[in-house]
């Protein structure tokens, strides 16, 4: 197959035997590692036009290609062409790119990487709609305290903000915004300045040693005069108009400039939301909010207080009145709240979705669900909370759902331990005392750990995350260390009891010492298993 890119099994027998089978230019004799998209899933899984299995050893061959770029990773070959290619614990779409010196080497195949959890795309697609739906169901319920940063300034966000973001910031933010506006509208900052014009004589208010050297420097407004000591210094002349300054009020101050740029940007994310896949999803309520945010900005952009405001060149950093007046006090710090947006969970949520990455989507969905899961323990509802970014560039982890005095739970709490650090996903603490601890780990073990045989029930963690939760209770000192998985089956060792039920109470209120596994699936999933 001159000129062909070639995906191969690792050299076994059954290579020879195995079919060809034709992925839109990449050829493939690996029978159930790498098939072409069906078409009952294509739109849901475009532009791959390839499935590939997690956990298989494939290799491509495209002669004269010195290296390939995987997803944004580069593979160089075992030989002429030939490269190895394997998938562990990724998922999502990504591509393969042969590159020969620094020019690549016919077009990209995209190709959809599928969990070995699921026997068909079919199943992954379903699963993958399961968990996006309840995750956007699960987040724009419950109620979330964006935190404004303390320090000074503003610093612009590298990406816009992202939708999931924008839906919690108007619905948070939006009567206090009514309430600034009605404020900086009913009584606007403005300023006194001087606005340079030629009068006649007659009006002159004031004569100065500008006014007298304008005079000098403009014999062109000169006309015959007399009677008058000016007329007579000039030699019978006199100025027919005179320069001045006059006094004016302008509501174009940098303020106001802010204000109106502050307003744009906050309608334009608004009128983005509708469009929206998951919008209707978002529940009647804050689809409400939103419309009537959006409505009420566009009427305050189009104001008359604004009709002669400009364009903001630049922050105004040295404003008095910003950080002070009534109204604008108050836009200020929703804009610096809007402007730090990159905040965990919303931007990589975003990019999550942009690649179909379903273990980072289940490792997100499952701080929603363990939220929910917890406040029926302890009677509360939780309210989210996110920590401002450290600096421009980068985001400090640790969003957090707080359930009042009962505890908290944090989102990859970084930690030291007596010997590396370690960062679990979720962390259960109680008067600052780290409790329990979650990960999320989005694989299962079909294989008994008992009998080594494989069963048909899918439901059973990996043996070696009941290894990571002991390294976990022990190097950091936490009374539970529980795997979250996808499947059905839950685990619970007791250190003095031994083998017990998994209650979730019993362990947050302090009951259990031990590690185990616990399932948390979409109830759409459930439902469709």
């Amino acid at each position: 197959m001159d000129g062909t890119m070639e995906l191969r099994d690792d050299g076994s027998s059954a290579f020879e035997s195995a079919v060809d089978v034709d992925c839109g230019g990449l050829w493939s004799r690996v029978q159930g590692a790498v098939w072409p998209v069906p078409a009952a899933v294509r739109t849901d899984l475009a532009p791959a036009t390839c499935c590939a299995r997690e956990w298989s050893d494939l290799w491509l061959e495209r002669p004269g290609a010195d290296r390939l770029l995987v997803g944004s990773e580069w593979t160089w070959p075992i030989r002429d062409g030939l490269f190895p290619i394997r998938f562990e614990n990724r998922l999502g779409r990504t591509s393969f790119q042969p590159y020969a010196g620094e020019r690549p080497v016919g077009d990209a195949i995209e190709v959809e990487v599928i969990s070995s959890k699921f026997p068909t795309p079919e199943g992954h697609v379903g699963f993958l709609r399961a968990l996006l739906d309840d995750l956007f169901a699960r987040a724009t319920r419950l109620p979330f305290a964006l935190a404004a940063p303390t320090g000074r300034g503003v610093t612009e966000a590298l990406q816009p903000p992202t939708p999931l973001f924008v839906l919690h910031f108007l619905c948070q933010y939006a009567p206090a915004l009514r309430g600034a506006l009605a404020i900086i509208l009913g009584a606007p900052h403005q300023r006194l300045h001087d606005r340079p014009e030629f009068v006649p004589l007659a009006e002159v208010a004031e004569a100065d040693a500008d006014v007298l050297l304008s005079i000098l420097r403009a014999p062109q407004e000169w006309v015959p005069a007399r009677g008058f000591p000016l007329a007579t210094a000039l030699l019978g002349y006199a100025p027919a108009r005179v320069w001045q300054r006059l006094p004016e009020e302008t509501f174009d101050t940098p303020e106001n400039r802010f204000v109106l740029a502050a307003l744009r940007a906050f309608l334009a994310a608004a009128e983005s939301l509708p469009s929206q896949p998951w919008w209707g999803r978002v529940p009647a309520e804050r689809r409400a909010v939103v419309t009537e945010a959006s409505g009420l900005l566009r009427q305050a952009v189009g104001a008359p207080l604004f009709a002669g405001v400009g364009p903001m060149q630049r922050y105004p950093a040295a404003s008095r009145v910003l950080p002070r007046r009534e109204g604008y006090r108050e836009v200020l710090g929703q804009w610096q709240v809007f402007q730090h947006a990159r905040r965990p969970l919303f931007a990589p949520l975003r990019q999550a979705m942009d690649v179909r990455d379903v273990a980072s989507l289940y490792e997100m969905w499952c701080f929603f669900a363990l939220a929910e899961e917890i406040a029926i323990v302890v009677g509360l509802t939780p309210e989210i909370q996110f920590p401002p970014m450290v600096d421009g560039t980068g985001l400090k982890q640790g969003a957090e759902a707080r359930f009042g005095g009962a505890g908290r739970l944090v989102y990859n709490r970084d930690r030291p331990s007596y010997s590396v650090r370690m960062r679990p996903d979720f962390t259960w603490l109680v008067d600052d005392r780290p409790e329990v601890v979650f990960d999320a780990k989005f694989r299962l073990d079909r294989r008994s750990w008992e009998t080594g045989v494989d069963e048909l029930a899918p439901g059973r963690p990996v043996e070696g995350d009941i290894h990571k939760m002991h390294a976990y209770r022990d190097a950091l000192g936490v009374r539970v260390a529980i795997a979250v998985h996808p499947g059905d089956s839950a685990i619970f060792y007791d250190q003095r009891e031994g083998r017990r039920a998994l209650v979730l109470r019993n362990v947050l209120l302090g009951e259990r010492s031990g590690v185990g596994a616990m399932p948390l699936l979409p109830q759409a999933a459930v439902d469709g298993a």
